[in-house]
């Protein structure tokens, strides 16, 4: 083809075209591009589709100082090069160069709302030759505003849009060729797959032909020589002697036939003998599979019961480590219950020495007004006091035994470190008989009596000290205090009826005392105690 001309090649998403080859024209005479009408049919050498999406004036391409230009002319849906439009719908375009390889969109593809049916546009790949055959290239198929904008960009990019696009449909050109090729490579696999069996085919007939050409110039040779040869004896011979061939070959076809029967009887047998070997190898391998089953759903029982017995087994072991947790816990309590018993006992046995050795010096200074400075019995009772005590600061140094200054000798045995910690001990022994709540009746009941029975023995062992001051008194909770001349006065009846019976009836008054005040002891022990009996009760019912 002489002048420049385009080659309009389709790609993979385009509607279906043949390859066209058109010429060229300059802007006076350019190459039209359209759909089909009936004066104007698609062709090969033209650029016209017999497409619906496009119009019958779509757009033009024509060619000028050596470049090739496309121009829209206001098609209803656009002219795309490289995916980009080159003008709105109804609008004229101005003329843009193209070079080789960029993809032209014609049209935009359209769905019919009616029958639902996809009506696909024109993808074609240019190449563009000149009037010389040279094919066109060039760098880029950008108009020349864009061209300039490109120029005064101040961030360039290293790839344009058009650039992408390009590769894009290169990629999706190249996997649709590649397809296609594939095609057709299976179509002539399966093209010489069947000249194969038609060759072999035809082979097969011409050697069945030869072979059946020579057998009949076989024949017709025997034929030839029979005809020639043939008198009335020797025809006779021939008939008999085939007589004699058929006989024997009935025979021989008659013992072959009963030795088939015998053996297809046989066989028939066999058979038997086989479905019936075969229907009670089915029995047994169902019984067989019933048996499997059965012992398998057994296995999942046991499996299942040997899992439980495991859980419930590491279970009693937790439960197990759990108690002889809870057992030593108890018996640590129980050994710190033991030494708090014991610790509260020489407590007690200590406050009842000191008590006593208090209520000595009382009643000395109570019954011997006319103490002095010489008496020194009373300074090695106060030492015995203070050694009691178990501390040389638990009590105050030994004061001088003037009359005149007995009330700050009462004063300081009052204030005695010792007399200070036994009030203490009786605040801490109520609190822990409140902790015990449930036996608390009983305690206050003992502890009632006990103070009765304890202001009862202060009442009968307190004597008549100093006529003018107050004297010295032992409390209900065995302190040590003062008691005024006015109330001395009128209980000195009740003392002097009491004091002839009061040194046969001190000693084991003392004792019942410290009998019942041991009581809210043994009833925290046995607070103590309970839960840990019943701790062990349940750990030996388990064992």
């Amino acid at each position: 083809m002489h002048g420049p001309y385009v080659v309009l090649s389709p790609i993979a998403k385009s509607h279906p075209f043949e390859e066209r080859r058109a010429h060229v024209g300059p802007d006076e005479d350019p190459l039209k591009i359209g759909r089909a009408v009936a004066r104007l049919k698609a062709a090969k050498d033209n650029a016209i589709f017999d497409c619906k999406v496009l119009s019958r004036n779509h757009a033009v391409l024509s060619y000028r100082n050596g470049g090739f230009f496309l121009r829209d002319t206001k098609s209803s849906n656009g002219t795309f090069v490289n995916n980009e439009r080159l003008a709105v719908t109804g609008e004229e375009s101005e003329a843009r160069q193209i070079f080789t390889g960029d993809i032209i969109q014609f049209g935009v593809e359209i769905v019919e709302n009616s029958n639902k049916v996809a009506h696909g546009c024109i993808y074609a790949m240019v190449q563009l030759f000149d009037a010389n055959g040279q094919m066109v290239e060039g760098g880029g198929t950008l108009s020349n505003g864009e061209m300039n904008g490109m120029l005064h960009s101040t961030e360039p990019s290293l790839v344009n849009n058009h650039q992408l696009f390009q590769m894009q449909q290169y990629l999706s050109e190249a996997l649709y060729r590649e397809e296609a090729r594939q095609q057709k490579l299976e179509a002539l696999e399966k093209m010489l797959e069947a000249t194969e069996h038609a060759s072999e085919a035809a082979w097969k007939a011409l050697v069945n032909e030869d072979r059946l050409l020579s057998r009949i110039e076989t024949l017709e040779a025997q034929l030839a020589t029979f005809a020639k040869n043939a008198t009335p004896d020797k025809l006779r011979e021939d008939v008999v002697n085939l007589i004699e061939d058929k006989a024997k070959f009935e025979v021989a076809s008659k013992e072959h036939l009963r030795r088939a029967q015998e053996e297809r009887a046989e066989s028939a047998l066999r058979l038997a003998d086989i479905d019936r070997s075969l229907v009670s190898t089915e029995e047994e391998c169902n019984r067989l599979r019933s048996r499997v089953q059965t012992l398998e759903a057994r296995l999942n029982e046991t499996v299942s019961a040997y899992e439980a017995k495991a859980n419930e087994c590491g279970m009693n072991h937790i439960a197990l480590n759990e108690a002889e947790k809870r057992l030593s816990a108890a018996e640590e309590k129980a050994s710190a219950a033991e030494a708090r018993l014991s610790e509260l006992e020489s407590k007690t046995q200590h406050e009842r020495s000191v008590s006593s050795l208090v209520r000595l010096l009382v009643n000395a200074l109570n019954n011997n007004p006319t103490l002095n400075e010489n008496d020194h019995w009373l300074t090695m009772l106060y030492d015995m006091l203070k050694e009691r005590n178990g501390a040389s600061d638990a009590v105050p140094e030994p004061p001088i035994m003037k009359m005149p200054k007995i009330e700050s000798l009462a004063s300081d045995v009052v204030g005695c470190k010792k007399c200070e910690y036994v009030k203490d001990l009786n605040e801490r022994e109520a609190l822990i008989r409140a902790e015990i709540e449930s036996y608390l009746k009983d305690n206050l009941q003992l502890q009632a009596r006990v103070r009765d029975l304890e202001s009862a023995l202060a009442i009968a062992v307190s004597p008549v000290c100093v006529t003018e001051k107050g004297r010295l008194e032992l409390d209900d909770p065995q302190s040590l205090g003062t008691v005024p001349s006015q109330k001395k006065n009128s209980n000195h009846a009740a003392a002097s009826t009491v004091a002839a019976h009061q040194s046969n009836t001190l000693d084991p008054l003392t004792d019942t005392v410290f009998i019942i005040s041991f009581a809210p002891f043994l009833a925290l022990i046995l607070l103590l105690l309970a839960p840990l009996h019943v701790r062990f009760m349940q750990c030996v019912k388990q064992d």
